[in-house]
């Protein structure tokens, strides 16, 4: 059995960077950044020399739509 090789085909940086944008971080440096997972949570911080912050809570959930 042989795999086939995909065309490659280039991307254009906006097609590539999809979802959301913080154009507010634009050119800021990053003092450090840190991570934890506490109780199900993951919390991603970068702080920059300006002393702001972004923060992210990443969790996940289930639903159960029908049971039969």
């Amino acid at each position: 059995m042989t795999k086939r090789k995909m065309p490659t085909q280039k991307l254009s940086a906006g097609e590539v960077m999809q979802g959301k944008q913080y154009p507010g971080i634009k050119g800021k440096v990053v003092h450090w950044a840190d991570h934890a997972f506490e109780e199900g949570i993951l919390y991603v911080r970068i702080r920059f020399t300006d002393s702001t912050e972004l923060c992210w809570r990443i969790t996940s959930s289930t639903l159960l739509e029908e049971a039969i």
